[in-house]
């Protein structure tokens, strides 16, 4: 069984951290504060959503690796 959930969780946290680093970027080089503040909130949700994917994924191995021994143990 795949944790694609959790994978695309970390894809979406990914592109919008990488978005939002590049949205600082450029307010810090176009001298918008509230561009580059904008940005580093970006990034920051970004990281998040990502680690939300992460524990998603790790959930699930958990759940598949419970159920594995389960069937082992009941024989079901």
């Amino acid at each position: 069984m795949t944790h694609m959930h959790g994978k695309g969780e970390e894809l979406k946290g990914k592109t919008e951290e990488l978005t939002g680093k590049v949205e600082k970027k450029v307010g810090k080089a176009i001298g918008s504060e509230s561009t580059e503040a904008h940005g580093a909130a970006k990034e920051i949700k970004g990281k998040a959503v990502e680690m939300k994917g992460q524990t998603e994924e790790t959930a699930g191995k958990i759940r598949e690796k419970v159920e594995e021994t389960r069937e082992k143990t009941t024989g079901s």
